[in-house]
C-alpha cells in the first residue's frame, strides 16, 4: 500500500521516533506491514528512501534503495529496510550534494554530509547487523536517519537557504493546489519571527 507522505510543517516530522521492541509479540505481526508500507511508498514515489515518520509511524525504521546509483527501475527486492538504526561511524571526508525530500515537494537543497557511514541496525527478524555505505546510499541513509531524530534537511543548511526552501515549498504547494498553503505561510512567518529574535 502506497502511503500518503507527511509533508512539512506537520509536527510529526520533528519528533524523535521510538525504538522498536522486538520482544513484543505485536512486533512480529506489525513489522512486515511497516516494511511493506515503506517499500511501497518508496516505489510509488520514485524515491531513494522513506522514513517511518513520513508515513505517519513514530518508530525507528526507514528504507533505502540498496544500490541507488543503478539506473534500472527498482523492485521490492532492491530496497533495504533498517530497524532501530544507529550511526556508529562517519567519514571525516564530506561533500556537498543536492537533496530532495518527499516531505518537501518541489524543494532541492545543497547539503553537506560525510561520504560514508557505518550503521548498526536490526533486520526484520531482530538480528543485529552492521553495514558501511558509501556515496549516494550513505547520503540517503543519513537523510533518513535524520528523520528518525526529528531533524529535517532544511535544518542542515543556512538560514538564508532555509528561507528560500520554505518559499519554494509555498510556491509548489500553491501550484499543486495543496490545502496547506495558509499553514505554510504561517510557518514561514513564524520562522522569520524566530530568526529576528
Amino acid at each position: 500500500m502506497i502511503n500518503f507522505v507527511t509533508t512539512y510543517p506537520n509536527v510529526a516530522l520533528t519528533k524523535v521516533c521510538e525504538s522498536i521492541d522486538f520482544t513484543l509479540d505485536v512486533a512480529k505481526d506489525y513489522l512486515p506491514i511497516l516494511r511493506d508500507n515503506i517499500v511501497d511508498t518508496i516505489l510509488g514515489n520514485y524515491a531513494l528512501g522513506v522514513a517511518s515518520p513520513q508515513i505517519g509511524v513514530n518508530l525507528r525504521a526507514f528504507g533505502v534503495l540498496k544500490d541507488p546509483e543503478i539506473s534500472k527501475t527498482p523492485t521490492k527486492d532492491d530496497i533495504q529496510v533498517y530497524y532501530n538504526p544507529e550511526v556508529i561511524l562517519v567519514s571525516p571526508s564530506k561533500e556537498d550534494a543536492l537533496e530532495g525530500c518527499l516531505s518537501f515537494p518541489g524543494v532541492s537543497l545543497l547539503v553537506t554530509r560525510p561520504l560514508s557511514v557505518t550503521l548498526r541496525y536490526y533486520d526484520i527478524e531482530g538480528t543485529e547487523q552492521v553495514e558501511t555505505a558509501y556515496g549516494l546510499k550513505a547520503r540517503a541513509i543519513q537523510h533518513e536517519m535524520d528523520h528518525l531524530d526529528g531533524v529535517l534537511f532544511i535544518d542542515r543548511v543556512s538560514t538564508l537557504k532555509k528561507r528560500f526552501a520554505l518559499k519554494e515549498l509555498a510556491k509548489h504547494s500553491k501550484k499543486k493546489g495543496h490545502k496547506m498553503l495558509n499553514t505554510m505561510r504561517q510557518a514561514y512567518a513564524r520562522a522569520m519571527q524566530l530568526q529576528q529574535q
